[in-house]
């Protein structure tokens, strides 16, 4: 009997719409231990248990979206600064056999000359005799930091000779001039007016 009851109240349970408003529910146990499940209150013989739980209806799945921060709008006319290219640093150097260079980086490593090479007012003339016997001699090349003015000229000439250089180069080699070339606008145009 109970078995039956609580398989009544199962199906009843079952039948319920799932969207059907919700409904006070009550257990109830008679004086013969039968339970029952009702819409209204237990009878005054039976005794009252507490309901089991009633599931709230499903929630809508739909979350409207909230408004997110607004993106800030870019001007697409601003240029991209790019780094200010440092003025670099050249060398004026003299040979002590004659010639100068201009240079990156100075040639301080001492080295050998022929004699024949050297003017005998030189300072180096006669200094003794070389690693490679009577006829040579070592030297080292005198240097000196060029000034901005200088450098600025060196810069100048160095841009005409890679802009030629482009001007004349294969495909492949083309692209990495033009970078060149840029490099050493930007440079004259940072730092020599």
């Amino acid at each position: 009997m109970q078995r039956t009851a609580i398989l009544a109240a199962g199906l009843a349970l079952a039948c319920v719409p799932a969207l059907a408003p919700a409904q006070a529910l009550y257990k109830c146990r008679a004086a013969d231990g039968s339970l029952s499940y009702q819409d209204h209150e237990c009878a005054a013989d039976a005794e009252a248990l507490v309901p089991p739980p009633i599931a709230p209806p499903p929630r809508d799945r739909y979350v409207p979206k909230l408004p997110g921060p607004t993106p800030v709008p870019v001007a697409q006319d601003d240029p991209v600064e790019r780094p200010r290219p440092p003025l670099p640093r050249y060398y004026y150097c003299e040979k002590p056999e004659g010639g100068s260079y201009v240079s990156e980086t100075p040639n301080l490593y001492p080295r050998q000359v022929p004699l024949w090479t050297l003017d005998r007012y030189s300072p180096t003339f006669g200094k003794g005799l070389g690693a490679m016997g009577a006829l040579y001699t070592e030297v080292v090349d005198r240097c000196r930091v060029l000034g901005r003015g200088e450098t600025c000229a060196e810069l100048r000439k160095k841009l005409d000779r890679t802009e030629h250089d482009a001007n004349l180069a294969f495909r492949d080699t083309r692209d990495a001039l033009d970078g060149q070339v840029a490099d050493l606008r930007d440079t004259l145009a940072a730092h020599c007016y």
